[in-house]
């Protein structure tokens, strides 16, 4: 299986805005969409995942923002 290389600024740069706007719609909170975006990105770094391409990875952001924005 073939992993996409990713760099963490450039997804960061490229993602976060769309992670907090999103987490934002769940929580109502500015302060509280900004924390799960802080979190998805450090569970990315953390986790260490590798992913077939930037698809998955950006569905792997967006399933991690949703899960966190319920239990918020």
């Amino acid at each position: 299986m073939n992993t996409y290389d990713y760099n963490i600024s450039d997804i960061v740069n490229k993602y976060s805005r769309h992670v907090a706007m999103l987490s934002y719609t769940y929580t109502k909170n500015i302060a509280d969409a900004e924390d799960i975006a802080q979190d998805v990105f450090l569970q990315l770094v953390k986790s260490n995942k590798k992913f077939e391409n930037e698809e998955h990875l950006r569905a792997w952001l967006f399933a991690s923002l949703l899960i966190k924005a319920k239990t918020t």
